[in-house]
């Protein structure tokens, strides 16, 4: 730092003007003494000024590392939710965005003029997949918020590793519903989806079993999905892409409801 530098320079002059003292007290012993003794005593000084200054730009250092590291916390929080580890709506949007923006980047061809519309690329498609734990309500209420706990991180965890490329969005959106995003091979999604949804059947009785609670069929929790599946929507404004994936959070959802009509434990799919 600046200030580091102009304190041991400072430093350095005193010790070079200290030897010089030696030097003159060498040939002119009778003033050269009190130099000397004026020299050790601004030398003894001036060390014990850095020392202090070293010791408080320590401790500003110590406190602007928590500050940042509260502030890296504090931002993470934000947009994570801390029961699952998985994004939440705010976190969701914003990688999406990111996402999205990068997508646009390499599929984009802009007209003359500079300032294109957003249009449709028929390309490459995008999915959001809404889903919600059938029956969790009761199995809370029966079972305690402890174990209901335990099953959405059953759920976010099966999740995690349905979705795990780098390009997956995996989202608590709250309670029992979470949404899932993707922009690679979204039409293969509803087959993810169904495997998800035997796995955590699966997983969810052994889970039951582990915490002594009984198999009873009228508290099973399944997973309804509402699928929403549309070309990716190719712009450069913000307003617009967040606009387009709130559209189709909304799709997603009623389909979501729809397949809870049709029976639960199912999957609502539209491709437009």
């Amino acid at each position: 730092m600046k200030q580091d530098n102009i304190v041991y320079t400072l430093l350095i002059i005193r010790m070079v003007l200290l030897v010089a003292g030696i030097l003159t007290l060498a040939r002119f012993a009778w003033w050269g003494g009190p130099i000397i003794l004026l020299f050790i005593l601004e030398s003894v000084a001036a060390m014990f000024w850095v020392s202090c200054y070293e010791s408080k730009l320590i401790q500003l250092r110590r406190q602007l590392e928590i500050t940042e590291a509260e502030r890296d916390s504090a931002v993470q929080a934000a947009g994570t939710d801390p029961l699952t580890g998985l994004f939440n709506r705010r976190g969701a949007m914003e990688a999406a965005r990111r996402l999205l923006e990068v997508n646009n980047r390499r599929g984009y061809s802009a007209s003359d003029g500079g300032n294109p519309s957003p249009t449709p690329n028929q390309n490459q498609s995008v999915a959001v997949a809404y889903l919600d734990l059938d029956n969790f309500k009761g199995a809370n209420d029966k079972l305690g918020h402890q174990v209901g706990d335990l099953i959405i991180q059953l759920a976010a965890e099966l999740l995690r590793r349905s979705f795990a490329r780098p390009t997956d969005i995996v989202c608590r959106r709250g309670g029992d519903e979470f949404v899932v995003i993707l922009t690679e091979d979204a039409e293969a999604v509803v087959g993810q989806l169904e495997k998800f949804q035997r796995v955590f059947i699966a997983e969810l009785r052994k889970l039951l079993n582990q915490n002594h609670q009984e198999d009873n069929p009228r508290i099973a929790v399944t997973v309804s999905c509402g699928v929403q599946v549309r070309p990716l929507l190719l712009s450069t404004d913000f307003a617009t892409t967040e606009g387009f994936l709130e559209t189709m959070f909304k799709q997603a959802d009623a389909l979501m409801y729809q397949a809870k009509q049709l029976g639960k434990n199912r999957i609502a799919l539209n491709i437009s």
